[in-house]
Protein backbone atom coordinates (compact mmCIF):
# COMPACT_ATOMS: atom_id res chain seq x y z
CA UNK A 1 0.00 0.00 0.00
CA UNK A 2 1.18 3.93 -0.68
CA UNK A 3 1.60 5.57 2.31
CA UNK A 4 0.92 8.73 0.62
CA UNK A 5 -2.26 7.20 0.03
CA UNK A 6 -2.75 6.30 3.97
CA UNK A 7 -1.67 9.31 5.46
CA UNK A 8 -4.37 10.76 2.66
CA UNK A 9 -6.96 8.73 3.97
CA UNK A 10 -5.93 9.31 7.56
CA UNK A 11 -6.61 12.93 7.13
CA UNK A 12 -9.72 12.20 5.41
CA UNK A 13 -11.30 10.53 8.38
CA UNK A 14 -10.06 13.23 10.81
CA UNK A 15 -12.00 15.61 8.47
CA UNK A 16 -15.21 13.78 8.21
CA UNK A 17 -18.72 14.30 10.55
CA UNK A 18 -20.96 11.64 11.92
CA UNK A 19 -23.28 11.35 9.29
CA UNK A 20 -20.48 10.44 6.87
CA UNK A 21 -18.85 8.15 8.92
CA UNK A 22 -22.36 6.09 9.52
CA UNK A 23 -22.70 6.34 5.51
CA UNK A 24 -18.94 5.09 5.29
CA UNK A 25 -19.52 2.53 7.62
CA UNK A 26 -22.34 1.12 5.91
CA UNK A 27 -21.03 0.91 2.90
CA UNK A 28 -17.53 -1.27 4.37
CA UNK A 29 -20.77 -3.82 6.38
CA UNK A 30 -21.99 -4.10 2.42
CA UNK A 31 -18.41 -4.28 0.92
CA UNK A 32 -16.66 -6.67 3.44
CA UNK A 33 -19.55 -8.26 5.58
CA UNK A 34 -17.46 -10.98 6.64
CA UNK A 35 -14.97 -8.67 8.05
CA UNK A 36 -17.18 -6.38 9.76
CA UNK A 37 -19.75 -8.73 11.67
CA UNK A 38 -16.17 -10.12 12.95
CA UNK A 39 -15.08 -6.75 14.13
CA UNK A 40 -19.05 -6.20 15.46
CA UNK A 41 -18.74 -9.44 17.11
CA UNK A 42 -15.39 -8.59 19.07
CA UNK A 43 -17.29 -5.11 20.57
CA UNK A 44 -17.20 -6.86 24.07
CA UNK A 45 -13.87 -7.29 23.82
CA UNK A 46 -12.78 -3.76 23.85
CA UNK A 47 -13.96 -0.28 25.18
CA UNK A 48 -16.50 1.59 22.98
CA UNK A 49 -13.50 4.07 22.18
CA UNK A 50 -11.22 0.91 21.15
CA UNK A 51 -13.65 -0.60 19.23
CA UNK A 52 -15.05 2.32 17.15
CA UNK A 53 -11.30 3.18 16.49
CA UNK A 54 -11.32 -0.09 15.04
CA UNK A 55 -13.85 0.14 12.84
CA UNK A 56 -12.29 3.12 11.91
CA UNK A 57 -9.20 2.21 11.07
CA UNK A 58 -10.65 -0.64 9.01
CA UNK A 59 -12.67 2.35 6.68
CA UNK A 60 -8.71 4.21 6.60
CA UNK A 61 -6.79 1.41 5.22
CA UNK A 62 -10.09 0.61 2.69
CA UNK A 63 -9.69 4.11 1.68
CA UNK A 64 -6.35 3.97 1.73
CA UNK A 65 -6.27 1.10 -1.27
CA UNK A 66 -9.03 2.87 -3.33
CA UNK A 67 -7.04 6.21 -3.27
CA UNK A 68 -4.26 3.92 -4.14
CA UNK A 69 -6.36 2.46 -7.05
CA UNK A 70 -6.35 -0.91 -5.53
CA UNK A 71 -9.71 -3.09 -5.21
CA UNK A 72 -10.20 -5.64 -2.32
CA UNK A 73 -11.90 -8.98 -3.02
CA UNK A 74 -14.58 -10.06 -0.76
CA UNK A 75 -13.04 -11.11 2.44
CA UNK A 76 -14.15 -14.64 3.21
CA UNK A 77 -14.71 -16.54 6.81
CA UNK A 78 -12.06 -19.11 5.96
CA UNK A 79 -9.49 -16.78 5.07
CA UNK A 80 -10.22 -14.48 8.00
CA UNK A 81 -9.89 -17.33 10.28
CA UNK A 82 -7.14 -18.21 8.72
CA UNK A 83 -5.22 -14.82 9.33
CA UNK A 84 -6.38 -14.94 12.82
CA UNK A 85 -5.19 -17.90 13.32
CA UNK A 86 -1.82 -16.93 11.70
CA UNK A 87 -1.96 -13.59 13.98
CA UNK A 88 -3.19 -15.38 17.22
CA UNK A 89 0.08 -17.70 16.49
CA UNK A 90 2.84 -15.61 15.71
CA UNK A 91 1.44 -13.52 19.17
CA UNK A 92 1.43 -16.75 21.18
CA UNK A 93 5.17 -16.68 20.06
CA UNK A 94 6.02 -13.38 20.93
CA UNK A 95 4.39 -13.68 24.65
CA UNK A 96 6.28 -16.97 25.12
CA UNK A 97 9.79 -15.16 23.60
CA UNK A 98 8.74 -12.12 26.19
CA UNK A 99 8.86 -10.37 22.77
CA UNK A 100 5.07 -9.05 23.12
CA UNK A 101 6.32 -5.19 22.59
CA UNK A 102 5.91 -2.50 19.79
CA UNK A 103 9.43 -3.67 18.11
CA UNK A 104 8.46 -7.19 18.34
CA UNK A 105 4.52 -6.90 17.02
CA UNK A 106 6.62 -4.90 14.09
CA UNK A 107 8.47 -8.08 13.23
CA UNK A 108 6.02 -9.78 12.59
CA UNK A 109 2.93 -7.39 11.13
CA UNK A 110 2.46 -8.26 7.24
CA UNK A 111 3.89 -4.80 6.36
CA UNK A 112 5.17 -3.09 9.35
CA UNK A 113 5.35 0.63 8.25
CA UNK A 114 1.62 0.53 7.85
CA UNK A 115 1.32 -1.85 11.13
CA UNK A 116 3.24 1.15 12.74
CA UNK A 117 1.24 4.24 11.18
CA UNK A 118 -1.89 2.75 12.00
CA UNK A 119 -1.05 2.07 15.58
CA UNK A 120 0.43 5.92 15.86
CA UNK A 121 -3.25 7.40 15.13
CA UNK A 122 -5.12 5.07 17.25
CA UNK A 123 -2.79 6.03 19.94
CA UNK A 124 -3.00 9.58 18.86
CA UNK A 125 -7.07 9.59 18.59
CA UNK A 126 -7.07 7.25 21.44
CA UNK A 127 -4.87 9.99 23.69
CA UNK A 128 -6.11 9.31 27.54
CA UNK A 129 -9.22 6.48 26.54
CA UNK A 130 -6.27 4.49 25.21
CA UNK A 131 -5.92 1.21 27.75
CA UNK A 132 -2.50 0.91 30.10
CA UNK A 133 -2.61 -2.77 30.39
CA UNK A 134 -0.18 -4.36 28.17
CA UNK A 135 -2.16 -7.24 27.07
CA UNK A 136 -4.95 -4.88 26.57
CA UNK A 137 -2.34 -2.84 23.93
CA UNK A 138 -1.36 -6.82 22.75
CA UNK A 139 -4.70 -7.24 21.89
CA UNK A 140 -5.85 -3.95 20.37
CA UNK A 141 -2.48 -4.19 18.08
CA UNK A 142 -3.33 -7.87 17.04
CA UNK A 143 -6.79 -7.10 15.83
CA UNK A 144 -4.97 -4.05 14.13
CA UNK A 145 -2.34 -6.21 12.24
CA UNK A 146 -5.42 -8.96 11.41
CA UNK A 147 -6.89 -5.82 9.63
CA UNK A 148 -4.00 -5.10 8.05
CA UNK A 149 -3.03 -8.21 7.04
CA UNK A 150 -6.35 -9.77 5.32
CA UNK A 151 -7.10 -6.50 3.51
CA UNK A 152 -3.61 -6.80 2.03
CA UNK A 153 -3.96 -10.34 1.20
CA UNK A 154 -7.55 -9.98 -0.82
CA UNK A 155 -5.88 -6.37 -2.34
CA UNK A 156 -5.79 -6.56 -6.19
CA UNK A 157 -3.79 -4.08 -8.16
CA UNK A 158 -5.80 -3.99 -11.68
CA UNK A 159 -2.72 -2.66 -12.90
CA UNK A 160 -0.81 -5.75 -12.13
CA UNK A 161 -3.14 -7.77 -13.64
CA UNK A 162 -2.97 -6.04 -16.55
CA UNK A 163 0.65 -6.71 -17.31
CA UNK A 164 0.81 -9.84 -15.67
CA UNK A 165 -1.79 -10.98 -18.89
CA UNK A 166 -0.11 -8.91 -21.44
CA UNK A 167 3.25 -10.53 -20.55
Amino acid sequence: MQYDALESAIREMNLIGDDQWQGMLSQAMDEQPHLMAFLINISDDFSEDVHEHLLRITVILAIAFQKAGIQINLITPASLDKVIEEKVEAYEDLAEEDELDEDGMGKVANSPHVFDRVRKWVKEELGAKMPILDETQANINLMLDVIISVLEEHAVDPAAEKSETND
